[in-house]
């Protein structure tokens, strides 16, 4: 499953979750987000985070 189609799947099934999606993360965000923890995020995590930002309820 890509996560284009996860985020599709969750999109289509929210009402049966526990599960709050938001608008997806700017780049600077996750940037500042890895200098200010001292890492680095993979690839497609930070894909993922452009996306969509997901939180369960």
């Amino acid at each position: 499953m890509t996560i284009h189609e996860l985020l599709s799947t969750l999109k289509a099934n929210l009402n049966q979750t526990d599960i709050t999606l938001y608008p997806g993360a700017s780049e600077q965000l996750i940037q500042q987000f890895e200098q200010e923890m001292a890492l680095v995020l993979p690839a497609d995590f930070k894909t993922f985070y452009f996306l969509q930002w997901v939180s369960l309820r």
